[in-house]
């Protein structure tokens, strides 16, 4: 997708994750409010969704996500 100029980690309503903690590149995500994600990995097929209330330092979406494609053996 098209990335902000402002911003090269957004774009388009999503947040640009590729290549973080071990994700593939196209990796990207439309961040909800407290914790909600659905990381979207194209080239793995796979859509992470965590649903979640986050009462501290933050969830990490992108070790979380490169985790579960790396248990499934993608």
């Amino acid at each position: 997708g098209t990335r902000s100029p402002a911003n090269p980690a957004y774009g388009a309503q999503f947040w640009v994750y590729g290549g973080r903690n071990g994700l593939p590149p196209d990796a990207y995500s439309p961040n909800g409010a407290a914790g909600q994600y659905a990381m979207i990995v194209p080239s793995k097929g796979v859509i992470v969704v965590r649903r979640g209330i986050d009462r501290g330092p933050g969830f990490n979406i992108t070790q979380f996500s490169a985790d579960v494609i790396a248990a499934l053996g993608l």
